[in-house]
């Protein structure tokens, strides 16, 4: 589904005209480069209607990388255009899912060298699979050849994944590995790695030591961040718009937010709310958990509170291997 020229425009007005100083505005799809135009002319009306605003907007995408050219990342990096990559990392992996309808893989297709010319510091989102476990230390080696050091480092955990012990195991020393690789690099004084799990074990303890629980889903879903869909509804967050349910719209770009239906969504988002298979007071990485990803529970089980089964497993492997190495480098005791 495409915007129209007229959605569009009122997307921009809205966006403008919203109370916040600031406005970060990022492009999804599908895949938003195949739109280049219309993206391109979003950017330069939502510039010029914001300096007259005197608001500052800012924009980014997330984009698969298969139509980046030199023109287009010139003009990127020209207008302060940065994006995340969605990247399985060698072929092997890359190409066991990101396919083109005909069949043919996509890893050809995507200049790392370029991009990493341009954007040598964008984060890289791989999907961490059972098929492609055994690739993703490989991967994350790959990504350093070129320069890419943040790596989103997350299973994709829905239910049609099917995950096994034994494939959680595998996850484990993989993530041995890579808690290895950021503790030599950050020791070394290299480029330092950012991988997701250490970063989610190192907030937890820090809000541990402060005595702050752990929020709910932290991506700031219904609070600072909206997803808004091709026809301008308004969802809690980009995923929500991306499913196209009509029970999670929560207003629209002519006549903005309702504030029941918003009010209403604030209490699907609170930690506290949340539940899980297990006993989340007795699980050990509770202070490190967020409940995953609110629209994930959702489509999974009609219930965005309802924390995912494997995504307990995917933390109970993850935050103690983030942990040993943030301990490793110094960064926390080890009494911690």
């Amino acid at each position: 589904m495409n915007m129209s020229e007229g959605v569009m425009l009122q997307v921009i007005e809205y966006i403008v005209n919203d109370d916040s100083f600031m406005v970060h505005v990022q492009f999804f799809g599908g895949e938003p480069l195949i739109r280049w135009e219309q993206l391109q002319e979003f950017v330069i009306i939502a510039k010029e209607k914001a300096k007259i605003k005197e608001k500052n907007i800012q924009f980014g995408m997330t984009t698969n990388g298969t139509l980046l050219d030199e023109k287009k990342l010139t003009w990127l990096k020209e207008n302060n255009i940065s994006f995340l990559l969605s990247h399985d990392g060698i072929q092997k992996a890359h190409d066991h899912f990101r396919k083109y309808a005909n069949g043919r893989g996509s890893f050809d297709d995507i200049d790392l060298a370029l991009i990493s010319k341009y954007f040598p510091d964008i984060q890289i989102r791989p999907t961490i699979t059972p098929e492609t476990i055994e690739f993703f230390a490989d991967s994350v080696r790959f990504f350093a050849r070129f320069g890419f050091r943040n790596i989103a480092t997350e299973p994709a955990y829905e239910k049609s994944v099917n995950w096994k012990e034994t494939d959680f195991q595998k996850l484990a020393k993989v993530y041995e590995e890579l808690a290895s690789m950021y503790a030599k690099a950050k020791l070394q004084g290299e480029k330092p790695f950012i991988f997701k799990f250490i970063e989610d074990a190192r907030r937890g303890i820090r809000n541990q030591k402060m005595n702050i629980k752990p929020a709910g889903f932290l991506c700031g879903i219904g609070k600072n961040s909206y997803g808004i869909d091709a026809m301008g509804r308004i969802y809690p967050c980009q995923r929500y718009a991306s499913n196209l349910d009509p029970r999670t719209v929560i207003g629209d770009v002519w006549n903005g937010i309702e504030k029941d239906k918003l009010e209403n969504f604030w209490w699907k988002i609170k930690r506290e709310n949340m539940k899980s298979f297990a006993n989340c007071k007795e699980c050990k990485v509770a202070f490190a958990c967020f409940g995953g990803c609110n629209a994930c529970n959702y489509e999974e089980y009609g219930d965005p509170l309802q924390i995912h089964e494997n995504f307990c497993e995917y933390l109970r492997v993850a935050i103690p291997i983030g942990v040993k190495a943030l301990k490793a480098t110094k960064e926390v005791e080890n009494g911690d």
